[in-house]
């Protein structure tokens, strides 16, 4: 079939791109969309104060893409700015990118073409890694690589996601089906909630399905605080919100799952299921080491924010039960195992690290990219992601 990025197939997709006072790094993404021949609608959601968007105006009229402008009050919610912006789209599909990540427009085709040959299947997405611009180009990190979440039955999807949880927000969705979600979404009132409720429908509405293909970079660069947008957030703040919000947030995944599979039965058993699928959830973040790390800081004043920042390696460090990291690493040992067996030269037995925290330096035209092994020992296991990233590093070369 036709390239559905290329000639004649271009407007069945549409690129949504919330921005909030970062005129520099939209205008970036603006261009790096252009310089990779973007030709599908590009929709910018912009709250930003007045002067910066003046400046977004200007970026989107001098980046060469098909781009829209559409103004938002600063106040606005970010997750009712993104319910309003896709009542605007106009093709039969469309995802997100923040103005701070990237998006590799040659993935779009393959995951394009699973999507109309899929009805069943909700929102398709590949591979995110994780970046940051320093002085060299660093590829820090695989940001998701999760199986496809296809099971048949929507209940059991919604635990497949639950038990190795991974945002499906940035994926490429139906678009009906993401403004269905979207406009249930704002049932709950928190951060956290909106972006587990928008994930959890898409589960229940349809199949979520991952291709082996790098799609989106997610940068990692310094951000601003915001509140309520993690579980152990809660238990520092106020505990009883957290199931005051999940009392709402489970009425609207039960509904829709009656919705979506009239079968389901029982609407008392129903919730409890819920319940038990979303304990499983959070037992990855209330482990012991976590719940004593917050009391400690609790107990001693300090602040919450620097609770959070301070956080992660008490997520991630091994409990009785085996961590988020620990299942990644067991789940890619034996296929990094095999392509260890099978590389003959020199070069591609380095990129799978060796057991190295130091990052391998590539060269091209005028900059450095450092690809850690963080993003080079997962990307090893897959045999076409490996052969993917000249491509990724020659697409990289246009963005900055």
């Amino acid at each position: 079939m036709p390239a559905l990025n290329g000639s004649g197939g271009e407007r069945s997709y549409t690129l949504v791109v919330p921005t909030y006072n970062r005129p520099k790094e939209l205008g970036r993404l603006l261009q790096f969309l252009a310089r990779q021949g973007a030709r599908f609608p590009v929709l910018v959601l912009d709250s930003s104060r007045d002067d910066v968007r003046a400046a977004n105006r200007a970026a989107l009229g001098a980046a060469g893409v098909d781009a829209r402008h559409h103004e938002f009050d600063p106040a606005i919610p970010p997750f009712e700015k993104f319910w309003c912006g896709t009542g605007l789209v106009e093709t039969e599909f469309a995802s997100f990118c923040a103005d701070d990540d990237l998006l590799l427009v040659a993935s779009l085709d393959p995951i394009l073409a699973f999507l109309a040959g899929h009805p069943d299947c909700a929102v398709a997405h590949g591979w995110y890694f994780a970046f940051r611009l320093a002085a060299a180009f660093e590829l820090t990190g695989v940001a998701y690589c999760g199986r496809s979440i296809d099971d048949p039955h929507p209940l059991d999807r919604l635990y497949e996601l639950m038990r190795d949880y991974e945002a499906l927000t940035y994926g490429v969705y139906r678009t009906v089906v993401l403004q269905r979600i979207l406009g249930r979404v704002q049932s709950v009132q928190t951060n956290m909630a909106r972006e587990l409720l928008g994930s959890a429908l898409a589960v229940v509405a349809g199949t979520a399905v991952r291709l082996p293909v790098l799609y989106h970079g997610r940068a990692m660069g310094p951000s601003l605080y915001v509140s309520d947008w993690h579980p152990v957030d809660y238990l520092i703040s106020s505990p009883e919100r957290l199931f005051q919000e999940y009392s709402s947030y489970r009425d609207v995944v039960a509904d829709f799952l009656v919705e979506c599979a009239p079968a389901a039965g029982d609407r008392i058993q129903l919730l409890r299921t819920v319940d038990q699928i979303h304990w499983r959830y959070a037992a990855d973040y209330f482990k012991p080491t976590v719940l004593d790390y917050v009391l400690t800081g609790v107990r001693a004043g300090t602040p919450r924010a620097e609770i959070m920042n301070g956080m992660w390696p008490f997520l991630l460090a091994p409990d009785r039960e085996e961590s988020t990291v620990g299942r990644l690493v067991r789940r890619l040992a034996g296929p990094l195992r095999r392509a260890a067996a099978s590389l003959g030269d020199a070069v591609e037995r380095r990129a799978l690290g060796g057991g190295s925290t130091e990052p391998e330096a590539s060269r091209r035209a005028g900059r450095v990219y450092h690809l850690h092994p963080a993003f080079r020992q997962p990307i090893a296991a897959n045999a076409e992601l490996r052969r993917a990233i000249p491509s990724l590093l020659q697409t990289l070369d246009a963005y900055g």
